[in-house]
């Protein structure tokens, strides 16, 4: 388990020196790369998550994407990695505040600061979009502002914090809802248009000091977005802010996503454009008008889309002709690359062949063959004498076959070599092991005392038992009979009569050195509790008795020559 406490080493590199931050998906740590001798921050995927394999994957995803990400105003990401089963990532660490902490420290921006953070920030979101990725969660929370200025853009959609603000999707993090875009709120799928109606709401609160929506339940907040219009930033703070302001917050927060910008390049030259505007010369967006054909009568409809203030002129009639034909000729197009694309081969399945599952899930996220791109995933286990345990054997199709989406990809897993358990129970042990060694087991020995000298040096028992199929290099936990062991009774000072019987009733043998039966015993060759077996030999000092007897019944000794101790 991925060590939280100060001084712990990450992979033998990362030293993680603090807790910095906590998020509904991952925890980040202020660190030391020990090789480049620089700080980083570590974001670490949280423990109750590793195991699950939807977080696991949006993690990984996640992070291979922002790698690909070179910007001023990003967070660059350095090393992507796991450890013992816990995913992290490496990245650049940013001393600063968030925007959201200097809106509550300072109050609302003025305008000349409102456009110089979003002008970095759009930037950004422009570069990422540029690369395919879609951030889903832009928020004050996640912009950090440097002691110069500089905006940095972080946490593309990984460690999003759980909080009563926020709306989820069956295994889908959807954003905190203050800025989420109205298709998401209804389950719709994240776009280049969410990011920017995101924008937008984080520009209006730089500008406001609060979001537009605010409420108790997130449910209603979602509503909001939904349903009410973005109230006038002129209204709110007067004539401090010009039209085009108003028209850019206008624009990229329109309910309908087509009537947005397009594309965050878009937004960041009418950002640019609007420092040399005045009222005068506001931003005019007169063009960018919703109009649509009633096939039924032949009426043209023509429909202010975005509630912006400057009338229609005479320009717009000629729009009434040309844009339905346009818009008809675009969905014509459209529909044809959609159908082209959709049946040509998108990827070519990678060589996934002895990696383990985590990397084989790399591999097929940087070939772009994920659940997301609409593929289906399959592992299955299967036996194999030649691979080892959890990697891959082989997959369907194999590598280099050219996949079109919606193909299902099986991929085979080794369930690991297998053997069969000998049978062995009452056979040699020391002949036993050297077979079990030689069949690639492990062995864990059990003595069991015994009296039964046919058991003693045997096999008694075999777990798992005999016959059963293991997988190779299992242990195997063997009972092995061995002599009784037993606890040497005292017998000083008791006659040599009393001595030898004790003893013999032991199972010991006893010798003496010419030791009368009346003889008091004053040493024994094995001290009193310590352990001997039946059988072993101990023998016995006495010291003579004033009146040595003269019958004939000292006990008989199985060895009359045996020694004294200490002679």
């Amino acid at each position: 388990m991925v060590n939280s406490n100060s001084g712990y080493l990450l992979n033998d590199r990362y030293r993680l020196i603090d807790l910095i931050g906590e998020g509904g998906m991952a925890n980040v740590y202020l660190g030391m790369d020990t090789i480049l001798n620089r700080r980083v921050a570590i974001k670490v995927l949280r423990g109750d998550l590793s195991h699950d394999e939807s977080f696991v994957k949006r993690f990984q995803r996640e992070a291979l994407a922002t790698t690909a990400l070179e910007h001023p105003n990003l967070v660059q990401v350095f090393d992507v990695g796991s450890e013992q089963g816990y995913y992290y990532i490496v990245m650049e660490y940013i001393e600063g505040k968030t925007l959201k902490q200097l809106i509550k420290q300072h109050g609302p921006l003025s305008v000349a600061e409102t456009i110089n953070v979003m002008e970095q920030l759009v930037s950004a979101v422009e570069h990422a979009h540029s690369r395919g990725v879609i951030h889903r969660d832009i928020k004050p929370q996640n912009v950090i502002v440097r002691n110069d200025g500089t905006v940095k853009l972080t946490d593309f959609g990984i460690a999003v914090a759980q909080n009563a603000a926020q709306l989820t999707q069956t295994n889908s993090i959807m954003g905190s809802v203050h800025y989420l875009a109205p298709e998401l709120a209804k389950g719709q799928n994240a776009s280049e248009q969410s990011d920017i109606y995101s924008l937008g709401i984080l520009m209006f609160e730089l500008l406001v000091g609060k979001v537009p929506f605010s409420s108790d339940s997130a449910v209603n907040i979602a509503l909001m977005h939904m349903e009410e219009k973005i109230p006038s930033i002129q209204e709110i703070i007067g004539s401090d802010v010009n039209q085009a302001i108003e028209n850019i917050i206008t624009k990229a927060t329109a309910k309908n996503r087509n009537y947005r910008y397009h594309t965050a390049h878009e937004m960041l030259l009418d950002l640019v454009d609007c420092q040399y505007r005045n009222d005068e010369r506001a931003l005019d967006f007169t063009d960018e008008l919703e109009v649509t054909k009633d096939d039924t009568f032949g009426n043209t409809i023509v429909v202010d889309k975005n509630n912006i203030k400057t009338p229609l002129n005479k320009k717009n009639n000629k729009l009434k002709i040309i844009i339905p034909s346009v818009i008809g000729l675009l969905l014509i197009i459209g529909v044809t690359l959609f159908m082209l694309l959709n049946s040509k081969p998108e990827v070519v399945m990678p060589n996934l062949s002895g990696m383990s599952k985590d990397d084989a899930n790399i591999a097929l996220i940087n070939a772009k063959i994920t659940e997301e791109n609409g593929y289906t995933i399959k592992y299955i286990d299967e036996e194999s004498n030649d691979i080892d345990t959890n990697k891959v054997i082989r997959t369907n199709p194999v590598s280099g076959t050219k996949i079109v989406k919606k193909a299902t990809i099986e991929i085979y897993v080794s369930k690991g070599k297998k053997a069969k358990v000998p049978s062995i129970v009452g056979s040699n042990a020391t002949e036993a092991k050297a077979s079990l060694t030689a069949l690639g087991f492990k062995i864990t020995t059990i003595d069991t005392q015994t009296t039964d000298p046919n058991k003693i040096g045997k096999i008694l028992s075999i777990n798992p038992e005999e016959g059963a199929e293991v997988d190779y290099g299992s242990t195997i936990r063997i009972e092995v009979g061995v002599q009784q062991q037993i606890t040497v009774q005292n017998v000083m000072n008791l006659t040599y009569l009393s001595a030898f019987d004790t003893l013999g009733k032991q199972g010991l043998i006893v010798s003496s050195s010419n030791c009368s039966e009346a003889d008091k015993v004053v040493s024994q060759s094995i001290a009193p509790g310590e352990k001997a077996t039946s059988g072993d030999k101990i023998t016995l000092k006495c010291e003579l008795s004033t009146k040595p007897s003269d019958n004939n019944n000292t006990p008989s000794e199985p060895n009359s020559d045996a020694k004294p101790v200490n002679e």
